[in-house]
Order: structure tokens, then C-alpha cells, then sequence
């Protein structure tokens, strides 16, 4: 979680999932680093698409589609987790030099909605 801290820029912010938001880079690091030491402990994430645009030469807004595997479901039942979840992260960019870090992230599961035909 050190390495993924790094992107962040000492001010970033996070929004998780479930709407936590996490602000700072040191923080980011430790709350990721606290739920993969238990619930997504065993998790694989796969990025399955992106897109990319530039608001201008320093500044990018990216999309990353996203899917999970092996996330610990039995204790997320009360969010009737599926085994394979999906999801869009938005992420801020913004160029330092050479250096680019994430300024601003905001991740989002992917939830079907029952049919609407009803």
C-alpha cells in the first residue's frame, strides 16, 4: 500500500465505495492498508478499460473500469457483495514536472438495477 500511497499527492482525497472519505496522502495509505489486512486481504483487482482526457496540459481526468475477485464476502452480507464485483473509479490527475500523481479519486461499484419492465 506504500507503493499505491505514492501516486496520491500529499493533499489527494479518496472517496471509497461506500462514500468514506479519506483526505491526505497518509491517510489513504493507512485505510487502504487497514482493509486489505482484512476483507480484501485475498482481493484481486483487474483494470478492464480506461479513458483519458485532458483539462489541460497539467491537469487529466481519467476513468478506470475495474473488477474484483476474491474480496471477503461472508463479512459483507449486509451489502450482499457478489463475488465479482465491478466498478468505475474517477481519478484527477495533475503533472509535476515530469511527475504525475492522482490529486482526486472517486471509486463506485457497479450495481444492477432489477429490471425496470415491471
Amino acid at each position: 500500500m506504500d507503493a499505491y500511497a505514492a501516486q496520491f499527492t500529499a493533499d489527494a482525497d479518496f472517496v471509497n465505495v461506500v462514500g468514506m472519505h479519506w483526505r491526505g496522502r497518509h491517510e489513504i495509505g493507512s485505510r487502504h492498508a487497514e482493509i486489505h489486512q482484512t476483507i480484501f486481504r485475498h482481493s484481486q483487482l483487474q483494470q478492464l478499460g480506461h479513458s483519458l482526457q485532458f483539462i489541460n496540459p497539467d491537469t487529466a481526468v481519467a476513468h478506470l473500469e475495474w473488477r474484483m475477485t476474491g474480496h471477503d464476502t461472508k463479512h459483507l452480507n449486509d451489502w450482499r457483495t457478489p463475488e465479482v464485483r465491478t466498478g468505475v473509479m474517477t481519478i484527477v490527475l495533475v503533472r509535476s514536472g515530469d511527475t504525475w500523481r492522482i490529486r482526486a479519486a472517486h471509486n463506485t461499484d457497479i450495481i444492477p438495477l432489477p429490471s425496470l419492465d415491471n
